[in-house]
């Protein structure tokens, strides 16, 4: 049987990597997208980088959100 401390201790890791993974997954999209966007046109508007730029901050700030 598993101490309280151990269950909270592999609680916390389960919860780190769940975080580490969204993480990685809010960058990857990120960077799929700007990607996406110079290859699709080489004219990519301000107007459109800004949007995307803005979604990434969007999205930054919910994970933070959900960590604290």
């Amino acid at each position: 049987m598993n101490s309280p401390k151990l269950e909270l201790l592999i609680e916390i890791k389960k919860a780190g990597k769940a975080v580490d993974f969204k993480m990685k997954r809010i960058f990857l999209e990120y960077d799929m997208q700007s990607e996406l966007m110079e290859r699709t046109t080489s004219s990519a508007t301000i107007e459109e980088r800004h949007e995307l730029h803005k979604k990434f901050l969007a999205d930054c700030d919910q994970l933070t959100a959900e960590i604290n």
